[in-house]
């Protein structure tokens, strides 16, 4: 018999090395307890693949040894369960294997890539399982969290009321204490509630007295001009609110399923992306530019109700043409396929710089069938980044 959450949690509880919040976080082990945990997933998992490799690469090998502290912040969608293995239809996932959408085993590969990433501050989006599994689970791990669910969830629907996804802040107690959490629906420029949720926590590093305001959002789901109109709505209201609570000089950090494209498409231009990047915080995106010479290609990757093989359109690597482009040069092939990047790191960068990132697994090591599968839990691939937390002196020189 699969074990409960809370059996789960009662193993947890007995773990009890912490990691010390002095410990280099670029190069540094996993702790002790991570450790046997990720045994303990792999140990349900034995039969199914092992996840994606991923390696954590500096970001360059001339950056000066670090004083500020280092925290490894996380970017996670997933998947709620009430849009995939607990939905009547899968959530249009019928091309992978059904197991691999199954709660009760797609909880442990979950678990499994948060831990070996070893996170610091995890943000989470689309969470249906809060309260009766990663609440305790993560605090019998040694981290504290808040978390806000959507007004009017869709796993509502597809569940019978059972299940409601929202977002999650997760940090590392030994290192934060959360002082206080703002949380509630995002909002367009008239004002009018959204029913996408945005959660702010403003976490006291211990050892340092010093705040740290970290902010988790899921964006409007529409690809379509109008959509993009109002995440670009979404993220002004936004910023503007946290810039209205944050103390001088913040240090920001802002995780976002944003479901916006860092570029323009075929269809609509990109506003929601170059909205963060223009906002007067100065906010840099970890995985883009100056750090990279560009986003990545893609962070999530999916196929809904589809069975043939993709064909990339030849003008615009990583789209695919749709039904109403079927004449074009370059034909339909998997309507199903989504292939984008909208999933984000952004942080000040006056007060923080990025030390090292979390490779995003090539367009080689996916299957077929794209993801979710046995090979990963969620649509969205999560982002690592080791972000440097600047000491007043050098946060003063980069401003």
């Amino acid at each position: 018999m699969a074990a409960t959450p809370m059996d789960l949690s009662e193993g947890l509880r007995a773990a009890t090395t912490l990691v010390s919040q002095l410990e280099d976080r670029v190069s540094g082990s996993l702790s002790a307890r991570h450790a046997s945990v990720i045994d303990e997933c792999r140990a349900r998992l034995a039969l199914w693949p092992q996840l994606y490799t991923r390696s954590l690469v500096p970001l360059s090998e001339t950056l000066a040894p670090a004083r500020g502290l280092c925290l490894r912040v996380m970017q996670f969608n997933v998947l709620a369960d009430g849009l995939s293995g607990s939905d009547p239809t899968k959530g249009g996932f019928t091309s992978v294997p059904p197991a691999c959408l199954d709660w009760e085993l797609r909880k442990f590969r979950i678990l499994e890539e948060i831990l070996r990433a070893d996170p610091d501050v995890l943000c989470l989006e689309e969470l249906d399982h809060y309260y009766d599994w990663a609440q305790p689970v993560f605090e019998a791990l040694g981290y504290a969290s808040a978390y806000i669910k959507k007004p009017k969830s869709p796993c509502l629907k597809n569940t019978g009321g059972r299940l409601e996804d929202g977002c999650a802040v997760f940090v590392r107690a030994a290192l934060f204490e959360i002082e206080r959490v703002e949380a509630g629906p995002l909002v367009t420029k008239e004002g009018t509630p959204q029913n996408q949720v945005s959660l702010t926590a403003w976490l006291r590093v211990r050892a340092t007295g010093r705040t740290i305001v970290t902010v988790v959002a899921h964006l409007k789901a529409d690809k379509t001009a109008e959509g993009e109109s109002i995440r670009a709505e979404q993220i002004d209201c936004l910023l503007a609110r946290i810039e209205s609570q944050c103390p001088p000089s913040p240090v920001v950090l802002l995780c976002l399923d944003m479901n916006a494209a860092p570029r323009d498409s075929s269809k609509y231009a990109a506003l929601a992306y170059q909205k963060v990047l223009d906002h007067h915080m100065h906010l840099e995106s970890a995985y883009g530019p100056p750090n990279t010479a560009a986003e990545p290609e893609y962070t999530t990757w999916k196929v809904r109700g589809a069975e043939e093989t993709p064909t990339p359109r030849a003008d615009a690597p990583g789209e695919l043409f749709d039904e109403a482009q079927k004449g074009a040069a370059t034909p339909v092939s998997r309507l199903g396929e989504a292939k984008h990047t909208i999933d984000y790191i952004f942080y000040t960068k006056a007060s923080a710089r990025v030390r090292a990132l979390w490779t995003i697994p090539g367009e080689d090591q996916v299957v077929a069938t794209r993801l979710p599968g046995f090979e990963y839990p969620s649509d969205h691939f999560a982002l690592l980044a080791v972000i440097e937390v600047l000491d007043a002196a050098d946060a003063h020189a980069t401003s």
